[in-house]
């Protein structure tokens, strides 16, 4: 499989599977990161000040004001890093690297802010009023690191609010919203699909078997990422024997590793989809400006750019129950290999099985990327 594999980018061969991490984890890092020299500067001048008075007013505030100028240092010597490594011809004014440190600095001083750094002074406050023997600096780390995991889940909890209200007025717009998790594998087209999924049908008792033809055109887009998930506007149209399908999708996924409680062999990373789609009636446009609905067409051409778009066109062969869903993609003008693709809604147990069945029976190469990433 690794032969086949040299076809694809060198991007995807060297990293086939991408895992963004928890969404906990990634603020608590990225806003961790500004603070840690804060952090170093709040404690020694917490400790200075503590010298010249034992004053629980200028002592809970003294951090918080001293701290600021820490979160400046990192955003400019990252700034000035990729200033200097980046080749002449592509290199901006030095400026433009240092108004976006300024920018990314920004964000993060702006929770300390208003959050941080009131929930800071409210345990420093408790600290001192419950335990009065306590050592400053003790206090003032424990308070500190608090303060930033509370700020992390704030900021997760908004950033899910935020995400269920966007699919609400999706909703709203007249879209439909699927959401199921999926695992993608590539296979050598050695292999022939069709047994493959006969193997799967007697193997998992689908029943229900058929062909189908996809067209997809894929947009660039400036859509929001969500905790992790990364979005996608395209346009589907499938077909087969005796149905037809039109719809523009945004698609949001995220991938995950999930471990079973027994030790395993395998490694299991599955996507978690929402395909928020709309149908389309008539003809099949050709460009999002060419939708017919006009709110559906004002959202998506407001984020989404006719100009830069690609085609993926490919045959599958599928077969399901009610549990499970399994289909084999064979893209065209990508005849290295084709994508085998598994899909559950809630069974996560059935798609654990599934995807172990692919892995033990075939010689594959477990992804987390996108077809348009593979095919593209």
């Amino acid at each position: 499989m690794q032969k086949e594999l040299e076809y694809l980018s060198k991007e995807f061969a060297d990293k086939p599977i991408y895992v963004p991490g928890s969404p906990f984890w990634n603020v608590f890092k990225d806003f961790g990161k500004d603070e840690l020299i804060a952090l170093i500067i709040n404690v020694l001048g917490t400790i200075v000040f503590g010298f010249f008075t034992k004053n629980v007013f200028i002592l809970s505030f003294a951090g918080p004001i001293i701290e600021k100028v820490g979160f400046f240092p990192a955003h400019f010597k990252e700034a000035l890093n990729i200033y200097k490594t980046t080749p002449l011809k592509q290199r901006k004014k030095l400026q433009w690297y240092l108004k976006r440190a300024f920018k990314n600095s920004s964000t993060n001083l702006s929770k300390d802010v208003f959050l941080h750094d009131p929930l800071y002074i409210f345990f420093m406050f408790l600290g001192f009023s419950l335990y009065s023997g306590i050592p400053v600096w003790l206090l003032s780390l424990s308070s500190f690191l608090i303060a930033i995991a509370l700020v992390s889940l704030v900021e997760v909890i908004y950033k899910e609010v935020k995400y269920l209200n966007f699919k609400r007025r999706m909703v709203k717009k007249g879209f439909e919203v699927e959401s199921y998790y999926e695992s993608r594998f590539l296979i050598s087209a050695k292999e022939d699909p069709q047994k493959i999924i006969k193997k799967a049908i007697q193997t998992f008792k689908l029943n229900k078997h058929k062909e189908l033809r996809y067209k997809d055109l894929y947009f660039e887009n400036d859509l929001w990422e969500f905790s992790g998930r990364t979005p996608q506007i395209r346009l589907r149209e499938r077909y087969g024997k005796e149905e037809r399908f039109q719809s523009v999708q945004i698609v949001y996924t995220r991938a995950s590793e999930l471990l079973e409680k027994k030790y395993e062999q395998y490694r299991f990373f599955p996507i978690k989809k929402d395909k928020i789609y709309f149908v389309l009636k008539g003809k099949m446009p050709k460009e999002l400006k060419d939708i017919k609905m006009e709110g559906v067409r004002r959202f998506l051409t407001k984020h989404g750019k006719d100009k830069d778009k690609s085609n993926i066109y490919f045959n599958r062969v599928l077969a399901y129950n009610k549990d499970i869903f399994f289909s084999a993609d064979l893209v065209d003008h990508k005849n290295k290999f084709f994508i085998v693709e598994i899909k559950s809604h809630t069974n996560l147990p059935m798609l654990f099985k599934a995807m172990r069945f692919i892995m033990r029976e075939f010689s594959v190469v477990q992804t987390t990327r996108g077809k348009s990433d593979i095919a593209g």
